[in-house]
């Protein structure tokens, strides 16, 4: 025989059971505990659909309105700072015009690196050890941009936080995160 003998349930309720009612059936009731969800739901709203998902935009730079930066002067940076909500960014001074001027790019390729203000003091080591090396390398300006408004761009650079010894992060991300 192809087909089995079961319908409506009936080979797994006990003979002196009633058979129960559907979730649809139950709505019915006059028990308020008894509404079902899908009568709840506005009918005329579609249904999310799985392929009409519409992936976060890329982008290429964040407008200088976005997220702005300063330039720090005249501020003596020790290893011994306390940390604050800024990031900073130590560049020369032409790049740091023009990224203050058109605003800070995002690119995986080529990641602007920030530390959080106890790493000043090693980017700045960093930095003299450089030009030590380089007689062309003309000194760095120094530029901070709320770590707030950075957040969903940012990734941690676990490669060089090592190096320095304090968390840096890179500038990277063209998706935010979150």
């Amino acid at each position: 025989m192809d087909k089995l003998p079961l319908e409506g349930g009936a080979a797994h309720t006990r003979p002196d059971r009633p058979l129960r009612q559907s979730r649809a059936r139950q709505g019915t009731s006059k028990s308020p505990r008894s509404v079902s969800h899908s009568e709840s739901s506005d009918p005329d709203r579609p249904e999310a659909d799985l392929f009409t998902y519409v992936p976060p935009e890329r982008r290429t730079h964040l407008n200088p309105e976005e997220a702005p930066l300063l330039v720090v002067s005249n501020r003596a940076f020790t290893e011994a700072d306390t940390p604050d909500a800024w990031l900073y960014l130590l560049v020369n001074r032409d790049e740091g015009e023009e990224l203050m001027r058109e605003g800070l790019r995002l690119d995986a390729r080529a990641p602007l690196l920030m530390t959080e203000r106890s790493g000043v003091f090693a980017l700045l080591a960093a930095q003299a050890e450089d030009m030590a090396d380089d007689a062309h390398e003309t000194p760095g300006l120094l530029l901070r941009a709320r770590k707030s408004d950075l957040t969903p761009w940012i990734e941690a650079d676990p490669d060089m936080s090592a190096r320095l010894g304090v968390a840096c992060y890179l500038l990277s991300r063209q998706t935010p995160s979150g």
